[in-house]
């Protein structure tokens, strides 16, 4: 269940909604970037702790985004794809629980 878990927190990765939203949804990204791991339920992680890491980053995701751009961070892209991707490897140790 690992595999097609990476392949569907990859493939949220490639998107930010904006097409769904008219603009970059950072905490639906985030929420369906958690959702990725879903195919983990059928390995023995509990539901609800999929769906609180997807919500977990969800927020965190959404509020780097306001954060970072509210104080006009320099190289603001950098901090904010480095915060994600350190929010997804953070928190997967929440899906052995």
């Amino acid at each position: 269940m690992i595999l097609p878990a990476i392949a569907l927190t990859g493939a949220a990765l490639t998107t930010y909604w904006d097409s769904v939203f008219g603009f970059d949804n950072f905490y639906f990204h985030g929420f369906m970037v958690g959702l990725g791991a879903f195919p983990m339920f059928w390995y023995g992680s509990a539901w609800w702790i999929i769906l609180v890491r997807a919500i977990i980053l969800a927020l965190f995701m959404g509020e780097l985004n306001w954060w970072v751009h509210k104080h006009k961070i320099p190289k603001s892209d950098w901090v904010e794809e480095l915060g994600r991707g350190f929010a997804i490897v953070v928190s997967v140790p929440l899906l052995l629980i």
